[in-house]
């Protein structure tokens, strides 16, 4: 005679919660290793996206560092030529220099040649001195050209006055009617009238003629150095 289990419904009911129990735990599981997957993505994204910043960084760097390389390179060439350009304007301005002085030292020289010369100044003095006067109504556009003749006219004077203080301690050099005649040209040439146009400005700033211009006393030196 068989015995029959007696059927027990809290037993069934176990293995049904065991059975998902199980369940729940191996989808936990898989749902663990999926997030720690996504997990370990993100983390190798971001990974490259730092790797990625930093060799644009490095990049940008570099960059920078050539760019300022250039720069300095093209600053340090530039004031290389400045100063190549520099001692050649020295060097002009000495050899202009030079040749005035040479200029000067052949005009100061006791001879008919150097009167002449000095007559030949004051001849070119006083013409430019009537024509700038004569351009005090020129348009501003054209004032440049009169700045232009009044630097060469002081420029002129300058010379005229450097000839007459150099004759001082010439005096046995000259016969006592020569010396006489030059010293009373020195006196006339020394005056404090005449004038120095870029020290006193263009004539355009003048409300009335100069004095010199009226009654230039060039007329007078003409005739004193004139034989």
């Amino acid at each position: 005679m068989s015995v029959r289990k007696s059927w027990n419904p809290f037993t069934k009911n176990k293995r049904e919660l065991e059975r998902l129990q199980q369940e729940q735990y191996q989808q936990s599981q898989i749902q663990l290793r999926t997030h720690r997957e996504e997990l370990d993505r993100q983390e190798k994204a971001r990974q490259e996206q730092v790797k990625q910043l930093q060799r644009q960084v490095a990049y940008q760097q570099e960059e920078l560092k050539r760019e300022k390389a250039a720069k300095a390179a093209q600053e340090r060439a530039a004031w290389e030529q400045l100063q190549r350009e520099e001692a050649e304007r020295q060097r002009l301005l000495q050899i202009a220099k030079t040749e005035r002085e040479n200029r000067v030292a052949r005009k100061h020289q006791i001879s008919p040649e150097s009167l002449r010369n000095l007559r030949e100044l004051i001849r070119t003095r006083y013409a430019l001195d009537v024509e700038i006067w004569r351009l005090r109504d020129v348009r501003r556009v054209n004032q440049p050209l009169v700045i232009a003749k009044m630097e060469k006219a002081d420029a002129v004077l300058a010379d005229i006055i450097s000839i007459v203080l150099a004759w001082e301690g010439t005096e046995s050099s000259w016969t006592p009617s020569e010396w006489e005649q030059a010293m009373q040209v020195k006196r006339r040439l020394l005056v404090d009238n005449k004038r120095w146009w870029l020290k006193t400005g263009p004539p355009w700033e003048d409300v009335q003629p100069s004095p010199n211009m009226r009654e230039s006393p060039h007329r007078e030196f003409r005739r004193r150095v004139s034989p």
